[in-house]
């Protein structure tokens, strides 16, 4: 008893060391990605305001809207912002409850990945795709903050994870399970989530043990199941009448299943849209209310006619005073160093198409620290299966899936001119850092010579990335290359020596030190963004939604004098003082045109009639403002009161208050 004891003891120690370096690793990730998120504030808050909707009652709750009536939904399904919604109600409505989820799923995808590498590889293998994935950069960001791609990684890595197990198993029930998880990932960013739907099943196809029909009827279930979950939400919000839910925020024509093929869609591969010019909608109609026929309005109701008066033509009470505030230690906006706008692309981010779009001055440092390495390894998978050395194991099983989710996605990124925005490059970490794990793997077992072949060309492209930003820590260049150089040495003496293991040790250690100075400045420099990013870009620029205005007096101007109208106030849109309306105030705002008003929500007789029912009684317009809501806009500007505030500051001279009745 006492021997078996001591036996016991002896294991759990060994245990304990042998997972010291995942718990280290998982305790920089975890570090990098919580530490003072308590500091960014509400990062995207048009995002922010929705959850807070969301959380004032169950239609907004269901329908992802981002008022609490359900004039209008934000852009994305549900899913991810459930689960914000649920994080504020335990710890309350603030900033870090918002980014936490995230934070958590990005430190639990990293584990995750290291479990499904080192069982299929060994254990330095997953520790290489733990640290690899851990200190991607733009992963990083997108773990601090409220955009819920950190969930969708999550659901993409679980996914992996039963597609290669159904795969070994020839298993039905885990690949269903594979096509569960996609089904919920649709549910957090829709069309994105099936950037390895071709992976999983191609993948299953080649290498489960059945015979062929058998793999295709497996196949074909599965992608029924993810359909189904994929399109549960879409189809029950489109058997929904119109006029009992909010409009579909950033569809062209009030559907969920347009916003999935369209702006969640089309516009993300091609830049285009449906209705690109905001054409007036013929099936537009009032959401929350009955249909309406204007020419039915009562005679003492608001009309067109009736309201066609001086703007000016009766004294008001003026607004309170306001005040510029940048809240919570924030730095008002500057101009970013090296950053180059997109010219003529919709997302003005990524740069120009082509096979080295990962490499300009706006992408390299988010994403590309190790795409070298993985590209290597995909040449090594076309060597494998040209010396018919790709045998049918749990190790070429990873090796191909890996390989199908990678390629497409960094042909994607290469290529697409539609609305891209750099925090999307998180999607491609957990694929690229797997594979360049497995190609670690693979040098690991080679002739030692091997290993320098492939560790100098990454050190080239990682002294020509930080190259590009050369003005930021301009000793890091110098630093860096004296490490490089220490590191050949080493490798060169341990060649020399036969000791495989130092030459492995100095060729992570070097690679590994300017991505970890990347990974650090969103945390350094509180990267409060409603576009994430990291790098040297922070240092000098705040996002320029980050400004925390204080429109205090402009609410209690609202608040006195709405007679409790339904919503607060009107706005153009959601990022022209929506979203701010409603975090300040905690009240119903409406957002005219969506997130950035292009939606066309209501003809002009519409939005009367809601006047006329007490539902909006004042709006705030961005002045010079350009929307698919012009008729309105136009209305308002010529045939209502503009109310006169005691002075304007600089915070109000882009806005104008009009009463509406």
């Amino acid at each position: 008893m006492g021997n078996e004891f001591v036996v016991n003891k002896s294991l759990k120690k060994k245990s304990i060391k042998d997972n010291i370096p995942i718990i280290l690793i998982l305790t920089v990730s975890a570090f990098l990605n919580i530490f003072m998120i308590w500091k960014l504030g509400f990062a995207n808050k048009y995002y922010a305001a929705g959850v807070y909707s969301m959380g004032e009652n169950l239609h907004a709750f269901f329908f992802n809207s981002l008022d609490s009536v359900g004039f209008i939904t934000i852009d994305k399904p549900p899913l991810g912002f459930w689960i914000q919604v649920m994080f504020a109600k335990l710890f309350g409505f603030n900033g870090t409850a918002l980014i936490l989820p995230q934070s958590i799923a990005s430190v639990v995808s990293v584990y995750l990945l290291y479990r499904i590498i080192r069982k299929r590889f060994s254990k330095g293998a997953g520790l290489v795709a733990a640290a690899i994935l851990a200190l991607t950069p733009i992963f990083v960001a997108v773990a601090r903050n409220n955009t819920i791609d950190g969930i969708l990684i999550l659901l993409l890595i679980l996914a992996s994870q039963q597609a290669l197990v159904a795969t070994e198993k020839s298993s039905m029930k885990h690949l269903v399970l594979a096509g569960v998880f996609i089904g919920l990932g649709f549910n957090v960013k829709m069309l994105q989530a099936f950037v390895i739907v071709p992976a999983i099943y191609l993948t299953y196809l080649i290498f489960a043990k059945q015979k062929l029909i058998k793999r295709i009827f497996i196949c074909a279930l599965s992608a029924i199941i993810m359909l189904a979950i994929s399109l549960s939400w879409v189809v029950i919000v489109d058997m929904i009448p119109e006029e009992y839910r909010p409009y579909i925020g950033s569809s062209d024509d009030n559907s969920a299943i347009n916003l999935v093929i369209g702006h969640n869609g089309l516009s993300r591969i091609f830049n285009v849209r449906n209705n690109p010019s905001g054409d007036n909608n013929t099936n537009n109609t009032l959401p929350n209310k009955q249909n309406i026929n204007p020419e039915n309005m009562s005679n003492n109701k608001l009309t067109q006619d009736n309201l066609d008066r001086d703007a000016m033509s009766n004294k008001k009470p003026p607004l309170p005073n306001t005040k510029n505030n940048v809240g919570d230690g924030q730095m008002p906006m500057k101009p970013p160093i090296n950053y180059v706008p997109n010219k003529g692309r919709a997302g003005g981010e990524t740069g120009e198409e082509g096979i080295f779009r990962l490499y300009n001055e706006q992408n390299a440092g988010q994403i590309s620290w190790f795409v070298l390495p993985a590209i290597l390894t995909c040449i090594l998978i076309i060597w494998l299966v040209l010396k018919n050395k790709f045998n049918f194991n749990p190790k070429s099983i990873a090796l191909l899936y890996f390989a199908l989710c990678f390629i497409p996605i960094f042909i994607y990124f290469s290529y697409s001119s539609g609305i891209a925005h750099r925090y999307y490059y998180a999607t491609l970490a957990p694929f690229l850092a797997g594979l360049v794990a497995i190609g670690y793997y693979y040098l690991v077992n080679a002739k030692m010579y091997w290993i320098p072949t492939v560790f100098i060309p990454s050190c080239l492209a990682q002294l020509y990335i930080q190259y590009l930003y050369k003005d930021w820590f301009d000793f890091l260049i110098p630093i860096s290359i004296i490490i490089f150089v220490v590191a050949i040495v080493i490798m060169i003496v341990a060649i020399i020596k036969k000791a495989k293991k130092s030459i492995l040790l100095a060729m992570l250690c070097a690679l590994f030190i300017l991505p970890f100075m990347w990974s650090i400045t969103p945390m350094i420099y509180n990267d409060n963004s409603q576009l994430p990013i990291a790098g040297p870009e922070l240092v000098k620029q705040n996002d320029k939604f980050d400004t925390e205005l204080d429109i205090s007096g402009l609410i209690d101007y609202l608040n006195e004098n709405r007679n409790d109208a339904t919503y607060l106030a009107m706005t153009t849109s959601s990022m022209s003082m929506g979203a701010e309306l409603i975090l300040q105030s905690g009240e119903a705002v409406m957002a005219l045109g969506g997130f950035n008003g292009s939606d066309n929500t209501l003809t002009l007789d519409e939005f009367i009639e809601m006047i006329n029912n007490n539902d909006v009684r004042y709006a705030v317009i961005r002045n010079n403002n350009k929307n698919s809501n012009m008729e309105i806009l136009n209305w308002i500007t010529r045939k209502c009161e503009k109310i006169v505030p005691i002075e304007y500051e600089k915070t109000w001279s882009n806005y104008s208050v009009y009463k509406l009745n």
